[in-house]
């Protein structure tokens, strides 16, 4: 099947509903002719008249979801009589890559406004129209702005496609019917796969006579929550791609090499062939096998975002533990992975689309091995892909590295799942002193275990031990306290234990801030863990929390299941120390940020799905848990609060 243009659609004014297309210019370092124009500025923040600003100074979706309630026309405008013939006449400010364009408006109440991007009267009476209309977001002054290169989130400007199938698949998995409007992109495009579109990321394309570098992928944000035919905040479609697919991302940009028209109906062609002839991720794409793909050097890199990998081959390690190896196709994991970093792998299963997280336990280039346990649909469905299969993934995500480590010794405490953080993690502890204790169920080691074991025999000073729960019961702080307190205690130059054995003891220096603990496991382990550590007297700043977790139960509006966490308060702390009010948490609250959100905080946020690392706030006491793990960077000490929940009570500082 070829790959065409289905529809076409450009945004004249930023933040207001699409127009469309039969047919438009793109232009290099632009877009569309007329994408984009003239954007409204909301009164936040100071803005120029006649230059590119960031969108958090306008009118956008995502703050004023009103805008959708709109209407817009625009047409290209003819030259005003009495052109000056410095300049092309009909340009704004004289620029060839921006024709003038007369633009039309009407609100929801039926009247009208209409504006040349050129004219200053005509401007400046449609801004005394729109702030008449639209509710104002700070003191400053609101006008319509316009500039040369278009009003876009990024300087860099281009055109947006987006694959219907991948919208349709969304829904579908969610139980609800998603337009594809609901991305505000340029190009919709036919025949290509879901989440086919990722493998265009880095190639040049031809779509009618302009030819595009794809870039990267598009991160959505709560614009998306509004529906174009009903202008209704109805679906949480941040927080459902986070839920259902394990990402934050969804169509591709594209730069202009080369300016030309596109219409409906034409084909969208890879240099060198056709998307179905040359399909992304196909050998015609790499140097050789074991290659990544050849890309285009304008390309963003490297990123963490959804890519292709090709599925290299797996092998059976021992029963119910398998290695996977891949490469991936744009080679960004070279520059990105430290040991003790995982990566999402995202599946198109018979069940549906579903995401898990693996463990890294090698990188080499463009090609990295993962640990699996097959265990439920998600590992069987990655360890039965045969070689030269393709796989999306992400990453490699993980805040607790060798790199961030940097005492001497490093004591490690492990529970169920988060044993393969530390599998990956080991391997670049080197000659510093490792203490491991891991915490599982059955009576007999289990094979990660075991894979542990081998790792910290690879080490000069490590040493490891096994609790079995079905033996001993789950460990409270008390028990773990112990268990650290041995550790702490045990000569640095000591060979290791025997495996499973506890080290004898000591009346070796403890080394207070010469210990880095880390913790990895489900919630209440590392809740009774931070505070063991707490009590044998290791510095907060010492004590690290691998969050490592599956999805969350997640509904057809986005909404995440949150039951299995208890009520809490939230104490809330100024910059100065000073106390603010609290918030009682419950499940029906929501996250953290939509509870302090509903208390009246006014705390800053985009995704809402745990990407971007905006709505990050100081942890001062207390611990979190996060149903929806974040892909966003963030220190030990900060929380996420679009995508975590309070376990027990916590205190976090607001206004920083």
């Amino acid at each position: 099947m070829s790959v065409r243009v289905s529809a076409l659609f450009r945004y004249p004014v930023k933040g207001f509903p699409a127009e469309p297309l039969d047919s438009g210019t793109v232009r290099a370092g632009t877009g569309f002719d007329g994408d984009r124009a003239a954007a409204f500025s909301s009164g936040r923040l100071p803005v120029p008249a006649d230059s590119w600003s960031p969108y958090r100074g306008f009118a956008v979706l995502k703050t004023d979801m009103s805008l959708e309630a709109w209407q817009v026309s625009s047409t290209a405008a003819e030259a005003p009589a009495g052109s000056a013939s410095g300049g092309d006449p009909g340009m704004v400010g004289g620029s060839p890559g921006a024709p003038a364009r007369a633009i039309t408006l009407r609100a929801p109440d039926g009247e009208r406004t209409g504006f040349r991007t050129d004219d200053a009267d005509s401007l400046a009476a449609a801004s005394t129209f729109l702030a008449a209309r639209l509710r104002p977001q700070g003191e400053h002054p609101r006008r319509l702005v316009v500039a040369g290169q278009g009003m876009f989130d990024s300087r860099a400007s281009g055109v947006s496609l987006i694959n219907p199938a991948t919208v349709e698949m969304l829904g579908e998995a969610a139980g609800v019917d998603l337009d594809p409007l609901r991305f505000r992109g340029n190009v919709h495009l036919s025949g290509l796969a879901p989440w086919e579109e990722f493998g265009l990321i880095g190639r040049v394309v031809r779509v009618g006579s302009a030819r595009l570098l794809i870039r990267a992928s598009i991160e959505r944000c709560p614009a998306t929550r509004v529906n174009p035919r009903t202008a209704e905040d109805d679906v949480n479609v941040p927080r459902l791609l986070a839920g259902v697919f394990g990402h934050l991302h969804l169509g591709v940009y594209g730069i202009v090499l080369e300016p030309g028209t596109v219409g409906v109906g034409d084909a969208l062609l890879i240099e060198g062939g056709s998307c179905a002839e040359h399909g992304p991720g196909t050998e015609e794409h790499h140097h050789d096998a074991g290659a990544p793909a050849a890309l285009d050097p304008r390309v963003k890199s490297p990123l963490t975002t959804p890519r292709p990998a090709t599925v290299l081959d797996s092998a059976e390690i021992d029963p119910g533990r398998v290695r996977v190896r891949l490469r991936d196709e744009l080679g960004w994991f070279a520059a990105l992975h430290r040991p003790g970093m995982h990566a999402r792998v995202h599946l198109l299963t018979e069940a549906g689309p579903l995401w898990r997280t693996y463990t890294v336990t090698a990188a080499t280039g463009s090609t990295f091995e993962l640990g699996v346990g097959v265990d439920g649909v998600g590992s069987r469905t990655l360890t039965a892909l045969p070689p030269g299969a393709q796989v999306l993934v992400s990453g490699p995500f993980g805040r607790v590295t060798a790199d961030t480590l940097r005492a001497p010794r490093t004591l490690v405490l492990t529970a169920g799942i988060g044993i393969t953080p530390a599998l990956g993690l080991l391997p670049g502890l080197g000659d510093r002193s490792v203490d491991v204790l891991h915490v599982e169920r059955g009576r007999t080691p289990s094979g990660f275990f075991r894979a542990l074991v081998d790792a910290a025999g690879a080490l000069p000073a490590a040493r490891v031990r096994r609790w079995s729960t079905q033996e001993r019961g789950r460990p409270d702080a008390d028990a773990l306290g112990a268990v650290l307190t041995e550790m702490l205690d045990a000569p640095v130059d000591t060979d290791p234990a025997a495996p499973g054995e506890p080290a004898a003891p000591s009346s070796a220096d403890r080394g207070g801030a010469a210990v880095d603990v880390v913790l990895c496991g489900p919630p209440g382990f590392l809740a009774a863990a931070a505070e063991a550590a707490h009590r044998v007297g290791v510095p907060a700043a010492h004590v690290h929390r691998e969050i490592f977790s599956s999805p969350a139960p997640i509904d057809a509006g986005g909404t995440v299941d949150l039951t299995a966490w208890e009520p809490a308060t939230v104490r809330t702390l100024t910059a100065d120390g000073s106390t603010g009010p609290e918030v009682v948490w419950t499940p029906a609250a929501g996250f953290l940020l939509d509870a302090l959100e509903a208390r009246g905080f006014d705390v800053a946020s985009s995704c809402r799905g745990g990407s971007c690392g905006t709505c990050a706030l100081r942890l001062v006491s207390g611990q979190v848990a996060y149903p929806v793990e974040p892909a966003a960077a963030f220190d030990d000490d900060e929380v996420i609060t679009c995508s975590a929940v309070p376990v027990g009570d916590v205190e976090l500082t607001l206004d920083e």
